[in-house]
C-alpha cells in the first residue's frame, strides 16, 4: 500500500493548506468531504472503474459519473492518451524541487503519466460548463501553481489538464501546458512566493541554492 499521504515529501496541497492557515487564500468549503468523495469516484470511474464499490455504484452520483467518463472516452485525444503503450495510472514522483533559488523535497501524484513523452495528465471535474469559464477557475484555483509543482517534481515537460463539467457532463475541456510557457511561468512565480511564505514559517524545509 503506498505512504504518498504519510510521506514527509511537500505536496502541492500541503502548500496551499499553508496559505489557508496564514488566511492568504479562500478556506476550504464545508462540504469539502463530498467534494473529495465525487472526485475520487470521477477519477476512478474513467481509470480504474474496476476499484468502483457497490456503494460508489449505489450513490445519486454515479450516473453523472457514468456520463462524464462516456465524454472523456469519446474524445480522440484523450482517449489516444489514456491508451498508449506507455500510459501509467495514478503515478506517484518524489524528487528534489528546485525553483528560484530554493529546494524542497517534494512528491506529487499524477493522474495518469505517459513515461516516454515525459506527459502526464490531471483530470478534474468541474461546475464551469465553457472553456472560458474553466481557464478562469483553474488560475483562480491555482492550478497553475499546482501544475508548476508537478512539472518540477516529476520531471515532465508538458501536462495535459481536462476538466469535464458536473453540470453538463456531455462538455470536455482542454489544456496543454508546456514548460516554460507563459501559463506554466505563472504558476512558477506562485510557487516561488508559496516557497518563500514556508520559509518563514518553516526554514528546515527549505534549502537556498
Amino acid at each position: 500500500m503506498s505512504e504518498y499521504f504519510s510521506h514527509s515529501s511537500i505536496s502541492n496541497s500541503d502548500l496551499k493548506k499553508l496559505k489557508e492557515r496564514l488566511g492568504l487564500s479562500r478556506p476550504a468549503p464545508d462540504n469539502i468531504e463530498l467534494i473529495f468523495t465525487f472526485g475520487s469516484r470521477f477519477h476512478q470511474g474513467i481509470l480504474e472503474p474496476h476499484l468502483l464499490t457497490d456503494e460508489d455504484k449505489a450513490s445519486k452520483d454515479y450516473p453523472t459519473i457514468q456520463e462524464m467518463s462516456k465524454t472523456f472516452w469519446r474524445d480522440p485525444f484523450c482517449r489516444d492518451f489514456a491508451m498508449a503503450s506507455d500510459f501509467k495510472r495514478e503515478h506517484e514522483f518524489y524528487d528534489t524541487l528546485t525553483v528560484g533559488g530554493m529546494q524542497i523535497d517534494a512528491r506529487c501524484k499524477a493522474d495518469g503519466y505517459r513515461e516516454k513523452r515525459k506527459f502526464f495528465l490531471e483530470l478534474k471535474s468541474t461546475a464551469c460548463d465553457s472553456q472560458k469559464s474553466f481557464e478562469a477557475a483553474m488560475l483562480d484555483l491555482d492550478y497553475d501553481q499546482a501544475c508548476a509543482h508537478y512539472m518540477l517534481t516529476s520531471r515532465c515537460d508538458v501536462a495535459l489538464i481536462v476538466g469535464i463539467s458536473k453540470k453538463k457532463p456531455d462538455r470536455l475541456f482542454r489544456r496543454i501546458v508546456k514548460k516554460y510557457d507563459d501559463w506554466y511561468l505563472n504558476g512558477e512565480q506562485k510557487l516561488i512566493d508559496t516557497l518563500k511564505l514556508l520559509i518563514s514559517v518553516s526554514p528546515e524545509d527549505v534549502r537556498m541554492v
